[in-house]
């Protein structure tokens, strides 16, 4: 009974680590995290690391995602959604990055992992925006600016910040004021120029829908110059240079000062960057306004042309990014199929397999038994088979509830280790019981084949004294 035990106890060992070797260093490391949120910053690591454009980043998410999706691992599917909802916003795809949004919000908020939440009501927020459901957007960004202030001062700034951009979309300047003018706060407290920049920005927006171009001026200006002070990408630095002198063209033009709006308009192109249009659409149309208040036709007809070249560049883009994720959505569909289908596939032939390996356990049980009281005599033999029929049975039952104890011990090797210890300790007597009894049979075996030997030398020897 001990060797068995010490057999099944190696055997268990040998699985864990056999478990373990074949995954890769993401599920590993994944894996290994204790908490949730661990977890989260695993995969967060990993999918802001990825190289490539979104369609090339959604191509290595999307079979991750359906990775967890059959381990039904709740924070993998969640994260795996809310970064998948991230990707389809840069792709312009607001309704695609909004349904992901949601999906990632009902596992974190049952679950409660703050980080996680943050971003997802950021997504949301941001995907409702660019919708244009404006009312949405603001719901999402008060919901969530409770738990901001609580774990990230960074969130809550950005949070502030987007409650006052939806009231200043929504023309009312008044109610962005408190938000924007707590945020420009946290940013100076902070000591972060880049933070600092975009509210005094926001600030010169809501001054101008106020009325209050001077303002303004003054604001986008401080903008700026904290903008030179911030360690920004150099491009993301050009165009929002660009926006801020096309706010105070705009605040020039609000006051009738029409050669300052142009100055400051083309000003603005000279910073634009060629994949902000919208910026570069904003500044000409700018000028052509300034122009035609100043009755100048010829000049304000050329940048009108302008305006109207990129808003329809930007029309066509926005058409082909459409048909382009259209057509990448339906290969993530018909890829996803195809993964069922082999899943699928690959389930049934498990089945057969774990089929045909209880049945060839059953037969050699019966023939075990078969044999024990017809053919084998050898106490020796009979341990050594029994001891096979042992690990047979064990390994069966592993690879039947193996999956199931991973996933009921989040992963844990030392508790699936602990558990198919266990089973394996609940098998040895049983194994014990069937041993002694097949030798007790074996035992009384022998002994009739003994007596009737006996009888039949008795017998003969009898015939022999007769004669």
């Amino acid at each position: 009974m001990k060797k068995a035990l010490f057999i099944l106890i190696f055997a268990c060992a040998s699985q864990a680590v056999v478990s373990q070797s074949i995954r890769d260093s993401l599920q590993k490391e994944y894996y290994a995290a204790a908490s949730t949120l661990e977890k989260g910053q695993v995969l967060a690591n990993y999918i802001t690391s990825l190289k490539g454009t979104s369609p090339e980043q959604l191509k290595i998410l999307l079979p991750l995602h359906a990775y967890f999706t059959n381990k039904k691992d709740e924070t993998g599917i969640g994260y795996t959604h809310l970064y998948i909802g991230i990707l389809y916003l840069k792709m312009g795809d607001a309704s695609e990055s909004l349904k992901h949004g949601i999906a990632a919000y009902k596992i974190f908020d049952e679950v409660q992992d703050t980080f996680a939440l943050l971003k997802t009501h950021t997504l949301i927020a941001n995907s409702y925006w660019f919708s244009g459901n404006l009312e949405e957007s603001l719901n999402e960004w008060k919901k969530g600016l409770p738990a901001s202030r609580i774990f990230d001062i960074h969130y809550y700034s950005r949070y502030l910040n987007g409650i006052a951009g939806c009231f200043t979309d929504m023309e009312l300047p008044d109610s962005a004021m408190p938000y924007i003018q707590e945020a420009l706060r946290v940013g100076y407290r902070n000591k972060d120029s880049l933070d600092v920049s975009n509210c005094q920005a926001m600030m010169g927006k809501i001054y101008i829908a106020m009325g209050q171009n001077e303002l303004a001026r003054t604001f986008f200006r401080q903008s700026i110059c904290f903008l030179k002070k911030s360690n920004s990408f150099y491009y993301t630095y050009k165009s929002s240079v660009a926006s801020d002198l096309n706010g105070i063209s705009q605040s020039f033009f609000n006051s009738s000062q029409y050669d300052s709006s142009l100055a400051y308009a083309r000003q603005a192109l000279v910073y634009n960057n060629p994949e902000f249009q919208t910026t570069a659409a904003y500044s000409y149309s700018l000028i052509y306004q300034a122009f035609e208040k100043k009755n100048k036709r010829d000049s304000s007809n050329e940048y009108f042309r302008r305006a109207t070249e990129i808003q329809n560049a930007i029309l066509s883009e926005e058409k082909s990014k459409n048909i382009q994720n259209q057509h990448f959505k339906e290969e993530a569909r018909q890829r996803e199929v195809a993964t069922q289908k082999e899943e699928l596939a690959l389930k049934h032939r498990q089945n057969i397999e774990d089929a045909l390996i209880a049945l060839s356990i059953i037969s050699f049980t019966m023939l075990f038994l078969i044999m024990s009281r017809s053919f084998i005599t050898n106490e020796r033999l009979i341990k050594f088979l029994g001891v096979l029929a042992l690990l047979l049975v064990f390994e069966f039952i592993n690879l039947l509830v193996h999956s199931y104890l991973e996933e009921l011990t989040d992963h844990s090797q030392v508790a699936v280790l602990l558990l198919l210890v266990g089973i394996a300790a609940l098998l040895v007597p049983f194994h014990h019981r069937l041993e002694r009894w097949t030798i007790v049979q074996l035992v009384e075996k022998n002994k009739k084949v003994r007596l009737a030997a006996a009888k039949l030398t008795i017998e003969k020897l009898e015939g022999k004294v007769k004669r």
